[in-house]
């Protein structure tokens, strides 16, 4: 599987309040570019399982405890 940059027209742009997955932003691992995308759990361009959730372990719970006060 390699990038055929097809995912250049989903690429997101940088939210300066919220990160990336809090704005509901996927990263690719193979194309290295978060894109808009919600038409499955593969990159577009190169079928690559999209990350949903960060490394970050201090963002992560940040994530997790909005989460919990939306539902």
């Amino acid at each position: 599987m390699s990038c055929k940059n097809i995912c250049i027209e989903y690429k997101a742009k940088k939210s300066f309040h919220a990160s990336f997955y809090e704005n509901g932003v996927r990263r690719c691992t193979e194309c290295e570019v978060f894109i808009r995308w919600n038409n499955g759990s593969r990159c577009p361009c190169c079928g690559t399982v999209l990350r949903i959730k960060t490394h970050d372990a201090k963002l992560r719970r940040r994530l997790l405890s909005k989460s919990k006060t939306v539902s």
